[in-house]
């Protein structure tokens, strides 16, 4: 029998391997490079809680030598012996800098720490973490190969540690707001994904001043839709959300029924909507929870999700206790899972006996906004009950962003660390890394592809388990007058079902202490001289002709701590080498089969020119016989159809290049601390 082994069927075998490996090979690389940038994230959380543990002896050899010290992000120190320097790797600002010198001031060998509005200047917490977290550069470094963005830790004050080191956005008189724990990144890592409802009373009396006789300082409507456009900024695309306005009736925002997910076009439909919101009529309460109850309802449900609802009044109800604690009794009993209520009592005049008496029914948390008084400080026992009641922990991805400075879209990861020095895990702060959007593409898979990917990953919920012991400390820490009439806290203490977290004792000096530069205790500024600007801090110098103050080389590639070129900071290189020596791999292998089968068909035509040679001479002739190799038809048939693609929700979509599906760019402000960026960072 003649060989069947053809010269095209072979070719096509070959060809639809190295297709089919090159294929799987960008398969396989989308999933492990997310694999890989968790494995760093968990090394850093790792770090960063052997860290923790030990802040409080840190602090107490903390000084203000550079080996030691913590570089502010707002003050003047940026030199040379920190590793500050001009690099193009992490983004460029031609509208600070001018197109002539596009670099930027960054350091890869040094960190630099923010600090939020507020913040106390003598608190031991925030001076330790300071002081102790500057051991965290070398864990840094050592992951600039794998996370080739931004790095950071953030604290459980609102603190916070970014890597590369650079200036925080500030004025002439004081430094640009930021608090880590507003960030969607760091309440997604310590809540996970949820169905929240925010409940808002629009009643006539919230035209009132928010400070008396000071109608500058706006209104209590104004003051409210600030806090809930701000609460809307936290979500990430694995949360369900819905907001609801009522006075003497209610209604849902946004035109929606049911409860819709996070993304930035329908936070950005919601934040619209809260903000045309306008103020008449009296305070019906059950009518606002109706239509909450509603929304969660209507909304396909995971039973393990936790549902909250955020409810701010600054009125009297219009109906008694009893009915709305018996209603509410009524719409908790035909969810799977009740929805634990925080309520907020928006005006020092507010009436408080009746949101107090929901919160403690119904697994909450009440608080007073005073007049004046920014809502979203005061919302504080909301991300605190969010992060204490999770068990267990995974990486957290956030919706696509546009990078503020010039690095194109970005995902940020983002890992919970926790203090388990008392036996039982207490929330210390949240470690983050930026990837940028280009590296996850590097290997043919489209956005719509890399986002179904991380939604995925992240769309696990946590399972909340907070008894009412718990429930009572996180009350007490929002006020003495939030907590609850039972269990009373004595009792807690003595039946050791509260574990206190150990705080770390102030040092002398406060936190300028623990800092190279001294900053201002309420600016956050440098304390000494005048402060830089911005351009004058971010910008590089280029040879005297750029607007910075240092950095006389501009170099095309970020210099890495080591001395080498280093990375570009958008990530492809190690990407684009590793799915060359898997296709390389293939194509050798493909070569061996080439080989391997060429040599069967010599030996197979060798054996049937022998076998006619011989048959021919049995029969007495001498007659050459010719071995054809004849040529078979192609076996493999045409590619197959493109199958639809879909996105993460289950929707077929049709992706344009470059374009996320569901989640249109957005200017994230997080590095610059701008205090309104709502998305990413």
């Amino acid at each position: 029998m003649r060989s069947k082994f053809t010269v095209s069927a072979v070719g096509s075998a070959i060809a639809a391997a190295i297709t089919l490996c090159v294929v799987g090979a960008g398969a396989q690389s989308l999933s492990s490079v997310i694999s890989a940038k968790e494995a760093s994230l968990s090394s850093l959380a790792s770090a960063s809680t052997a860290q923790y543990q030990s802040r409080c002896s840190a602090l107490s050899s903390c000084s203000s030598s550079p080996s030691s010290c913590a570089v502010p992000a707002c003050g003047n120190g940026f030199s040379g012996r920190f590793g500050f320097d001009c690099t193009s790797a992490y983004g460029t600002n031609a509208g600070m800098c001018g197109s002539s010198c596009p670099g930027m001031i960054r350091s890869l060998n040094t960190s630099v720490v923010r600090f939020p509005d507020g913040v106390s200047s003598g608190d031991g917490e925030t001076q330790a973490f300071a002081c102790s977290t500057r051991r965290m550069d070398e864990n840094f470094v050592s992951q600039n190969g794998t996370l080739r963005a931004w790095q950071y830790i953030g604290h459980d004050s609102g603190s916070i540690r970014i890597y590369p080191g650079n200036a925080q956005e500030r004025t002439a008189s004081r430094c640009g707001d930021y608090d880590a724990r507003l960030r969607p990144w760091y309440t997604s890592a310590t809540s996970g994904p949820k169905d929240i409802v925010i409940v808002i009373d629009r009643s006539g009396s919230m035209l009132n001043d928010n400070v008396p006789g000071q109608p500058n300082r706006g209104t209590r409507m104004e003051a409210t839709v600030a806090a809930t456009q701000a609460l809307l900024g936290t979500l990430t695309p694995n949360d369900n959300v819905g907001v609801v306005t009522f006075s003497t009736g209610a209604e849902a925002l946004g035109g929606f029924s049911a409860l819709v997910r996070a993304t930035n076009a329908n936070v950005q439909t919601l934040s619209t909507a809260v903000g045309s919101v306008f103020a008449d009529g009296s305070t019906n309460f059950n009518a606002g929870f109706q239509v909450a109850f509603n929304l969660i309802r209507s909304t396909t449900e995971d039973v393990n999700c936790n549902k909250v609802i955020l409810f701010l009044t600054d009125g009297e109800a219009a109906e008694s206790e009893s009915e709305i604690l018996a209603n509410l009794t009524t719409w908790q009993a035909q969810l799977s899972r009740p929805a634990h209520i925080f309520t907020y009592s928006m005006s020092s005049a507010s009436e408080d006996t009746i949101p107090q008496a929901i919160a403690c029914a119904h697994q909450g948390v009440w608080a007073k906004i005073a007049d004046g008084v920014d809502p979203l400080t005061k919302m504080r026992s909301y991300f605190q009950f969010l992060a204490s009641g999770i068990s267990g922990s995974s990486v957290r991805w956030t919706s696509v962003y546009e990078d503020a400075f010039g690095m194109g879209q970005m995902v940020t990861a983002a890992l919970p660390v926790y203090d388990t020095t008392g036996g039982v895990a207490r929330l210390a702060g949240v470690v983050g890394a930026d990837i940028t959007m280009a590296e996850l593409q590097a290997f043919g898979d489209s956005a719509t592809t890399v986002i179904a990917e991380l939604y995925q990953r992240g769309r696990t919920c946590n399972v909340f388990s907070l008894s009412e012991c718990q429930m009572q400390y996180l009350r007490q820490q929002s006020s003495a007058a939030a907590v609850c009439a039972a269990p009373t806290i004595a009792s807690c203490d003595a039946n050791n079902e509260i574990v206190r977290p150990s705080q770390c004792s102030a040092v002398s000096g406060g936190l300028n202490s623990a800092l190279c530069t001294g900053i201002d205790a309420t600016t956050r500024v440098a304390a000494s001289g005048a402060p830089l600007t911005d351009a004058e801090v971010t910008c590089c110098a280029c040879g005297g002709s750029g607007r910075g103050v240092f950095g006389s080389v501009l170099p095309g590639q970020g210099a890495s701590p080591s001395g080498d070129s280093g990375s570009t900071g958008n990530g492809d290189e190690d990407g684009d080498n590793s799915t060359l020596i898997i296709v390389l791999i293939c194509v050798i292998g493909a070569l061996a089969i080439v080989v391997v089968v060429a040599v069967v068909i010599g030996c197979r035509r060798s054996r049937s020119a022998h076998r006619d040679a011989d048959d021919a001479a049995n029969d007495h002739g001498h007659h050459r016989v010719e071995v054809t190799n004849r040529r078979g038809a192609d076996a493999n048939g045409p590619y197959p159809e493109a199958q639809p693609v879909y996105d993460g929700y289950g929707r077929e979509v049709q992706p344009t290049p470059g374009v996320p599906m569901g989640y249109p760019p957005e200017h994230d402000g997080h590095k610059a601390g701008r205090k309104n960026s709502r998305r990413g960072v």
